[in-house]
């Protein structure tokens, strides 16, 4: 599902309470509405559970939906531009619909700089393409792998 239409679905329900939250989601006709009812009805339970109070007393405040990016092939280049190796979700052993999940393209990414800085490379500069802040989480995240 795309953030936008999430987003269509969450408008809706901001600043309403947990029941009227319930209602607006279980009427709309929109395929992002149940796995939103769904998450809603979790979090309340959650929050019931460890706070103890009643579920009636809670209303939406705060509420994102922010879609990140997938790294689907990364080419790593050296100075003149050339490619130095790539890798993909495909090479890393991922098949059929694994290999569109950020996991896949992340481990995929990670195959590709261990490649690199094997074969001696010393600098390497990433670049992700793509909206939101994610892209950048998942470049720390994919040096991070490799400093271990």
């Amino acid at each position: 599902m795309s953030a936008d239409k999430a987003r269509r679905v969450i408008d809706q329900i901001h600043g309403r309470s947990y029941e009227e939250t319930l209602m607006i989601l279980e009427l709309m006709p929109y395929r992002a509405c149940y796995p939103i009812l769904k998450l809603v009805y979790s979090a309340a339970a959650n929050a019931s559970y460890n706070m103890g109070s009643s579920e009636t007393n809670f209303v939406i405040s705060k509420d994102e939906f922010n879609g990140g990016t997938t790294v689907k092939k990364l080419k790593p280049r050296d100075v003149r531009g050339r490619v130095v190796s790539w890798s993909s979700a495909g090479t890393s052993g991922f098949k059929g619909t694994r290999r569109g999940t950020p996991f896949a393209a992340q481990t995929g990414a990670t195959n590709a700089i261990r490649t690199v800085v094997d074969q001696g490379m010393q600098r390497a500069e990433v670049m992700i393409k793509g909206p939101g802040l994610e892209r950048n989480l998942k470049r720390n995240k994919i040096f991070d792998d490799l400093i271990k």
